[in-house]
């Protein structure tokens, strides 16, 4: 759980990797990925890569190493057309589908 104080809010990440052989005692941890999974009906869109974007710059505000963490999308159901073009154009995001997952 991120309590969020500029954006008055609680969060729950889904996700969260340090590089291996860092434990999360670490006083000052280095986040390498943040996701979110999803085992929704629809499409995963922009509206979830801007909610990863957000969260990995609350936790930077905190303190927190997490400024070059990669962001994954993980989505039952796919992605839409937009979000495709999205992660298309950066090299710090990852969709991942089923058919990723278990390959």
């Amino acid at each position: 759980m991120l309590n969020d104080r500029q954006g008055r809010t609680q969060h729950q990440i889904d996700v969260v990797a340090l590089p291996l052989g860092m434990r999360r005692q670490t006083a000052m941890p280095r986040v390498v990925v943040l996701g979110e999974a999803k085992s929704a009906t629809q499409p995963r869109s922009v509206r979830d890569l801007g909610r990863l974007d957000a969260l990995r710059a609350a936790l930077v505000r905190r303190g927190i190493d997490a400024g070059g963490a990669h962001l994954a999308l993980f989505g039952r159901s796919g992605f839409d057309g937009a979000l495709r073009g999205a992660a298309g154009r950066r090299t710090d995001v990852h969709l991942i589908d089923l058919e990723e997952l278990y390959r």
